[in-house]
């Protein structure tokens, strides 16, 4: 999928439980394996925190950063049909994503300092 991206410094980070996750329990849907809840993913890559989001879990509003490009996108809506979802962005385009597939939501900011996580 051409949307998807893993950045090279991640830590995995359940915002329910606080509990520090490895990406070996948390790749096949980015949600704790304990609770269900969508992971925090903090990078030092860009010192974004990111919810890694499966097409059902994209909503309106949320801001999506996609591979190659310097700023996010908004989401202005979210459609499903006939096993895909089309998930609307300003500015940019409709991209259509598998039941399978994700994107990364920015979901906040931190201070890239790995200790305090």
């Amino acid at each position: 999928m051409r949307y998807r991206t893993r950045f090279s410094h991640e830590h995995y980070v359940c915002p329910n439980c606080n509990e520090k996750l490895t990406k070996s329990r948390v790749q096949n849907n980015w949600k704790c394996p304990d609770c269900n809840e969508i992971l925090s993913i903090y990078t030092t890559d860009d010192n974004h925190v990111y919810q890694r989001k499966m097409g059902q879990d994209i909503v309106k509003y949320d801001s999506v950063k996609l591979p190659s490009y310097k700023d996010s996108f908004d989401v202005l809506d979210v459609q499903y049909q006939n096993g895909k979802y089309s998930v609307a962005l300003k500015g940019y385009t409709v991209i259509s994503l598998k039941e399978e597939d994700w994107l990364n939501c920015i979901w906040g900011s931190w201070d890239g300092d790995v200790n305090s996580l």
